[in-house]
């Protein structure tokens, strides 16, 4: 929970770098509207991260911070290109994956007792349609890959990371 609160729980975040960067202006409502929603994701996981309570003890703790620094800063790098489509294709990878990290954080929020708030990003059928629009062009298409590609390549990292910290504790 401390690892997401870390990465995402930051405002402004990935999804606001790119709204407000503004690289592919036709992606300006569906960024919006995931902004919006994704406001709400930041104040649940700051909910849960309080209910889960202090830090546990773990060994590698500095080279873990150094890790999610890293993550944090990939995600800036994604969200502020200024290649039209990479924003938001990183933008459409984190929705997308964020849909099963949601289904963690439910089950955290249960055992914690939380009522966990509605789901309000945009639906993946909505991103699809949105990205069907803005990849129009080969150019924007590969950015919009690239993007996506690379924000799934930071997630792989950083559940590795949280793995191997689970593995460290004896958590698994």
């Amino acid at each position: 929970m401390h690892a997401f609160c870390d990465v995402y729980g930051r405002h402004p975040g990935m999804i606001d770098d790119a709204l407000l960067r503004g690289a592919q202006l036709g992606s300006l409502p569906w960024l919006e509207t995931a902004a919006t929603g994704f406001a709400i994701e930041r104040g649940y996981l700051a909910q849960l991260t309080a209910a889960v309570g202090p830090l546990p003890s773990t060994p590698g703790q500095a080279a873990t911070e150094a890790a999610l620094a890293g993550v944090r800063n990939a995600l800036e790098i994604l969200s502020g290109s200024e290649r039209a489509g990479c924003a938001t294709g990183a933008v459409a990878a984190l929705l997308h994956d964020w849909a099963v990290t949601r289904d963690v954080l439910d089950l955290a929020a249960t055992r914690f007792g939380i009522v966990a708030p509605p789901r309000t990003l945009p639906p993946a059928d909505v991103s699809a349609k949105a990205l069907a629009t803005l990849g129009a062009t080969p150019g924007t298409r590969r950015a919009i890959t690239f993007g996506a590609q690379q924000l799934y390549a930071q997630h792989r990292g950083l559940w590795s990371l949280l793995e191997a910290r689970a593995s460290a504790r004896g958590d698994l």
